[in-house]
């Protein structure tokens, strides 16, 4: 299953802050590559979670409707926003039964 939602980066002075509003995520990476990854991490768990828990999955907002002047970092320094994509598995899927045993 392929989900993706904006993420909002901002260079702070040692290191890259990531903000997915949409999910409620805040994490941070030493570089863009290391935020891109934690916040894509972060961003599988938290899905997942919800998945499994039965709870309300947010649509996530148009990229072109993200107010970078809003974001939870703001003022740390320049900001840009960046759709995370992911791919999620069956196997993660706790709706999807599936036989362990099947092909072999």
């Amino acid at each position: 299953m392929m989900f993706a939602y904006p993420a909002i980066f901002t260079q702070g002075r040692e290191v890259v802050y990531v903000e997915i509003p949409d999910l409620g995520i805040s994490t941070e990476g030493k570089d863009n590559d290391d935020a891109f990854l934690s916040a894509l991490n972060a961003m599988v768990e938290k899905y997942m979670s919800m998945v499994e828990r039965h709870e309300f999955i947010p649509s996530p907002t148009e990229i072109e409707d993200v107010n970078l002047s809003s974001g939870r970092f703001a003022s740390y320094g320049k900001s840009f926003v960046s759709l995370i994509e992911a791919d999620v598995y069956e196997d993660f899927n706790p709706e999807i039964p599936r036989d362990r045993n099947e092909g072999e």
